[in-house]
């Protein structure tokens, strides 16, 4: 048999080739996988306003169409070009978003979907209008909601009338009025309820005696340079006040316990870098003194309290962007906590370095990362950081400049690190109407809530998870009753007074006792005294009796009792110079917890072992705060475990924070609302210059600055505690950020409502407010317990005289009758018309501390006397400096140059 020829051998083995292709299963190439990253031109917009979403794609050379979606609901879809796809909308509803794009896939690239952004729909930028008789004095604000409040003047020009809206239930609107003297002196004010407080000036203007409804007749003198003397309350108690040839306050007597004694410049050995600065009090509580550099920066305060001595430490910077700045503060532990900054100053970071292992001194070896990349928008305002473990908070601002969004905790966290991303939505008005939540991208509607406000701005509703709670108010700002799933609980105020006369809650009703200073003694479970200084003094309960120290500056520092009330026995505080808390200690000093800030608390410190076992430690936690700086969450820092949170509870705190949420053990953290520390031996909240009690929404006590903090002295925030806070326990500071300040700050300085002061360095971020009218800068200031000693505290902590920080001129120029802070806000009041461009007192203030200490190049000066007269010809500015060298005043003369020529 012949082998078959070549040819027809290839020719075989062709056909079996093409049968096994044919009959063998196909193989399909991969697909490339791919990545979908959606952005949008705005975080935040008005409803109608069009955004537009950006979809990029990764793979090779995707094609097709990406669709973006609002959660289940499809927004639109556009075709890819070059990897990117977008879509433009103004069709997204008022609220919280949160968007992805899905990419559904070609021949070629596997399809994917984005992780989520939120994207906040807002009302848009408020309209205000406001209205001028024919002095150009304003008379009108009506606000973006409709609400009118009117001003009145009599025929001096002098205001002697405010109207706001009508109460809920009442027709008539409710009336403030003002009466005065024949020197233009205030010598009446009639709040909404009828209820007078008087005032008899002499013939300086010094107010000698004021007769409250709320706190009784109190009684002054003075000395011819117009410092007060004496002060007699209500009680017959007088305190008498002792001045160097400065002016400056160096005791105070009581009738009895200990005097306070305030020393200067180093003492009677002075030093120069102490020159013109506190060195050194010494009142009932203890003694602090404070040390400076050569630079007259504060480097150090030394507390004791009692038989222990607690230091704290202060480090500046001393070149580049940190130059003056301060980079780190020593804590009684000695826990170092140190501040970095980036090229334009701001603070870039926070790290912290443990004590030593035996208690003594800081271990500077080793340096434990807090937060990391901060960042800011274009308006300085915080949007967010990162945590050391990897996680982030996010902070994003509506159209109008107010808090949007945030994180409390690791909003995209499962188990016992689950946190949430808190979404704030806000009325034309910037009033916060609800919180939404989402945990790990889902809905959590049990934590959702929703607000509602009368025609006064005070909250009157509040609802979550089906619990319903309705506040009332009277005229004033009492509340008269609070209503929970539908039962009420009345409070009833006396009809002579603000005080409140009987209080209920689901444990029954209680009769209300108050001396004769308006301080409540009795509540019906515990009783109170008081000190000769007008501080809560002692508290009983059926578990005993606790004693309360205070320093001259009017901060708590101590407290004794039985253990069942106060563990150990004792506790002390120590803050930082401008108020806020640094920590607590037992009564052997050791730190019960330690507190970090970036303007809000953003870190806690918790120490383990013993100084005898050579083994202390430290254990870092996180600390999410909301819109106002409240601390609603507590995560700890190696897993974000949820440690603490007080996330859902009832907007005047009445609801205990849950310190065992993720079963870990209790967390013990006594921060509330901002300035507040828990006491659990009452269930108060110490809030610096008086307590607050958190189950009826007011104060224990009246305020100490009288009217000047509202025109009722004992409700807290002026019943709007989503909005509004109140740090040192004295005046309102407006949490708000807004863009438009200009907006918000005329309608505050103007609208009888709040009224607008100076802010300064009080370690908030926000604006000092009062619930008065204009004329809140009328308000005789000398009639209060502040007066001198805590008043001129408050004015150093405005100042920023108090803060750890190089001498400064002040910001403005104080007069006799007059602080700083008022004459500033009553030239700003005067001439606020003729600066648009300014938004507020604060920065006119500010303004002028720059153009008489800085005059720009255009700038002509002369010296008038001891005073310095400035204008500048190209914004037809005329500002005066001081002997201080602070302002006296500034404005824009209508005849400009030719002004300045007749100097």
């Amino acid at each position: 048999m012949s082998s078959p020829s070549p040819t027809r051998a290839f020719t075989a083995w062709l056909s079996r080739l093409a049968l096994f292709i044919i009959m063998a299963p196909a193989v399909a190439l991969a697909a490339t996988p791919t990545t979908t990253v959606l952005s949008s031109s705005a975080g935040a917009a008005p409803v109608g306003q069009s955004i537009t979403l950006t979809a990029t794609v990764t793979g090779a050379s995707p094609t097709g169409t990406v669709t973006f979606k609002d959660g289940a609901t499809t927004v639109g879809s556009g075709a890819i070009t070059a990897g990117v796809a977008t879509l433009g909308t103004s069709a997204l509803a008022l609220g919280s978003h949160t968007l992805i794009a899905e990419y559904a896939g070609d021949t070629n690239n596997d399809p994917s979907t984005s992780a989520g952004i939120t994207v906040v729909i807002n009302v848009g930028t408020p309209t205000w209008q406001f209205g001028y008789d024919a002095m150009g004095r304003p008379t009108t604000v009506l606000d973006p909601n409709g609400l009118a409040s009117y001003t009145y003047y009599d025929s001096l020009g002098r205001p002697i009338q405010t109207q706001q809206p009508a109460n809920t239930g009442s027709t008539t609107p409710t009336t403030t009025s003002f009466a005065y003297n024949a020197r233009d002196d205030l010598t009446q004010v009639t709040d909404p309820r009828s209820l007078n407080t008087s005032y008899t000036p002499n013939g300086l203007g010094d107010v000698t005696t004021q007769t409250s409804p709320d706190t009784g007749a109190s009684q002054y003198t003075y000395d011819a340079n117009g410092n007060v003397l004496t002060k007699t309350d209500a009680r017959g108690k007088l305190t008498q006040y002792t001045y160097d040839n400065l002016d400056r306050l160096k005791r105070v007597q009581y009738p009895t316990g200990t005097d306070t004694l305030i020393e200067y410049d180093g003492g009677s050995t002075p030093t120069p870098a102490a020159v013109g600065e506190l060195t050194k009090i010494t009142d009932a509580s203890g003694q602090a003194v404070y040390t400076y550099d050569s630079m007259g920066r504060k480097t150090g305060k030394t507390q004791t309290t009692g038989a222990k001595t607690f230091t704290v430490g202060y480090t500046w910077g001393d070149t580049g962007t940190a130059l003056d700045k301060l980079t780190a503060i020593t804590y009684p532990s000695g826990t170092k906590i140190n501040y970095s900054y980036n090229a334009y100053g701001d603070v870039s970071g926070i790290t912290v370095n443990p004590p030593n292992a035996n208690g003594v001194g800081t271990n500077t070896g080793t340096s434990l990362p807090m937060i990391s990349a901060i960042t800011q928008n274009a308006e300085s305002k915080l949007t967010g950081w990162t945590w050391a473990s990897a996680k982030t908070q996010a902070i994003a601002y509506d159209g109008n400049g107010e808090i949007a969004a945030y994180n409390l905790g690791d909003s995209t966290g499962t188990g016992s690190a689950a946190g949430i991303r808190r979404t704030v939505t806000r009325d034309s008005a910037g009033r916060i109407t609800g919180y939404t939540h989402i945990s790990n991208g889902t809905a959590v509607p049990a934590l959702d809530q929703s607000f509602g406000y009368d025609n006064l701005n005070r909250l009157i509703s509040a609802t979550q998870n089906g619990t319903a709670i309705q506040y009332s108010y009277d005229a004033t700002g009492n509340r008269t009753a609070k209503a929970v799933s539908g039962t009420s609980y009345p409070n009833t105020i006396s009809a002579t007074s603000n005080k409140l006369t009987q209080m209920q809650d689901v444990g029954g009703a209680a009769t209300v006792v108050h001396d004769a200073v308006g301080n409540i003694t009795s509540d019906g479970t515990d009783t109170y005294t008081y000190s000769d200084r007008g501080r809560l003094a002692t508290m009983t309960n059926a578990g005993g009796t606790v004693t309360y120290s205070y320093n001259a500056l009017e901060l708590r520092v101590g407290k004794t009792g039985p253990t069942a009330l106060v563990p150990t026995g004792a506790t002390y505080y120590v803050y930082d110079e401008s108020g806020k808390l640094l920590g607590e200690y037992d009564a052997n000093g050791t730190p019960l917890y330690e507190t970090i800030y970036l303007g809000s608390p953003v870190g806690v410190v918790k120490q383990s072992g013993t100084a005898a076992g050579n083994d202390i430690a430290i254990n870092l936690y996180n600390v999410s705060t909301d819109q106002i700086g409240a601390p609603r969450i507590i995560t700890r820092q190696s897993d974000e475990a949820v440690v603490w949170r007080w996330d859902s509870a009832e907007a005047f705190g009445a609801t205990a924070p849950d310190q065992n949420p993720s079963s870990l053990g209790v967390f013990s953290f006594n921060q509330r609302l901002p300035g507040q520390v828990f006491d659990s031996e009452s269930g108060l909240f110490q809030n610096w210059n008086r307590e607050y009690n958190p189950r009826i929404g007011r104060y224990m006590q009246s305020d100490p600055i009288g009217l000047e903090g509202g025109i009722n002295t004992f409700a807290y925030v002026g019943g709007n505690p989503l909005n509004v806070i109140d740090p040192q326990g004295l005046n309102m500071v407006m949490a708000a950020n807004r863009a438009a300040a200009w907006v918000q700050s005329a309608y505050y300085r103007f609208g009888p409502v709040i009224t607008e002061l100076v802010a300064g360095a009080s370690g908030v971020n926000g604006t000092v407010a009062a619930p008065m009218s204009p004329l809140v800068a009328q308000i005789p200031t000398t009639v209060s317990r502040m007066t001198p000693v805590a008043r001129a505290v408050a004015e150093g902590v405005e100042s920023g005289a108090f803060c750890p920080a190089r001498e400064v001129a002040p910001l403005w120029s104080a007069t006799k009758s007059k602080s700083a802070v008022e004459n500033a806000f009553g030239h700003w009041q005067k001439h606020a018309s003729e600066f648009p461009e300014l938004a507020n007192a604060k920065q006119y203030a500010e303004t002028a501390k720059s153009l008489v200490s800085n005059p720009p190049a255009s700038a002509f000066t002369k010296a008038r006397g001891a005073e310095t007269l400035v204008y500048d010809p190209l914004t037809n500015t005329f500002a005066v400096q001081g002997v201080s060298g602070a302002p006296k005043t500034m404005f824009r003369p209508m005849d400009g140059i030719n002004y300045w020529n007749k100097q």
